[in-house]
């Protein structure tokens, strides 16, 4: 709900601004733009900037957060694809209307900061506030991932004996296997953490002190907070997080395990030279403008 009045309020500047009081210096109506110049050329800084870009498909370390929590009936393949496929359809329609609208209001003069360009009246000003709280909720969602595996990794305890027995299609000591699905054509078997496993998290998670807790808590969220605040530009730091680790988790590695898994193919190859190419030139321009090269 936060999002769809981001988008009403950018809809509502896009049909109301020409007409009212509010048109800013920065304002223009395209008219003296060919379609050219509003849909097909590229702006400079684009290669640079990929990074950015990336960065807006790198969500897998959130997904065993997501799955854990819907409800017993929904933790399948086939209530996972309905809940994912439902999730980027929205995200996608969301954030496809909040760009489009925002260009086609200020076309070539539009910047990176959705709002930088709009007048400065309480309707605007109530948008950045709802966009402030989204991502206060949003953010933490990595801190979460990366905790849990801080804190409950070291205290896991193998056990040797189901270790050195190799699963089977029925229900194992470590693992149990979800229905098979089908994929390009090869029939696949997803073993996922039984109860045995969550109880071990469980336990461990019980040993560590709400000291350690808020303390590893708090280091994480000060050592990010730190970094987004120490450059003169956070879109700068979004750049270069995602070339260098957006490239690898939504390009190279995918391609690296459809070949592992299914042998050649062109969009594997594709998708790997594509994260090598963004990963390496997106880094190096995303260093210097961070440098000052």
């Amino acid at each position: 709900f936060i999002f769809l009045g981001i988008v009403l309020t950018v809809m509502y500047f896009f049909f109301a601004l020409p007409s009212t009081h509010t048109v800013t210096e920065d304002w223009t109506s395209g008219e003296s733009l060919t379609f050219r110049q509003k849909w097909l050329d590229i702006k400079p800084g684009a290669i640079k900037s990929m990074g950015t870009f990336i960065y807006g498909f790198v969500a897998q370390h959130t997904v065993h957060m997501v799955f854990r929590s819907l409800k017993s009936s929904k933790q399948n393949m086939e209530g996972w694809v309905k809940v994912s496929s439902i999730s980027i359809g929205l995200a996608f329609a969301i954030f496809m209307s909040l760009g489009m609208f925002s260009y086609m209001t200020f076309w070539d003069q539009t910047t990176s900061d959705l709002f930088h360009k709009y007048p400065q009246v309480p309707l605007v000003s109530l948008a950045q506030l709802c966009l402030s709280v989204a991502i206060l909720f949003t953010f933490p969602m990595n801190l979460f991932s990366l905790r849990e595996l801080m804190m409950v990794s070291p205290f896991e305890n193998v056990d040797e004996e189901s270790s050195s027995t190799e699963p089977t299609k029925a229900s194992t000591a470590g693992y149990s296997v979800i229905p098979s699905i089908e994929i390009d054509g090869f029939s696949h078997e997803i073993p996922m953490e039984n109860q045995q496993h969550d109880k071990r998290s469980s336990n461990a998670s019980e040993e560590i002190s709400w000291a350690k807790h808020a303390t590893l808590t708090i280091a994480l969220w000060g050592s990010s907070l730190m970094l987004a605040i120490t450059p003169a530009s956070l879109g700068d730091v979004l750049n270069l997080i995602g070339c260098i680790s957006g490239s690898l988790i939504a390009f190279v590695l995918p391609a690296i395990f459809a070949y592992r898994l299914h042998g050649y193919s062109i969009v594997g190859v594709l998708l790997f030279l594509s994260g090598c190419f963004v990963g390496c030139f997106g880094t190096y321009f995303g260093l210097r403008d961070m440098l000052d090269f």
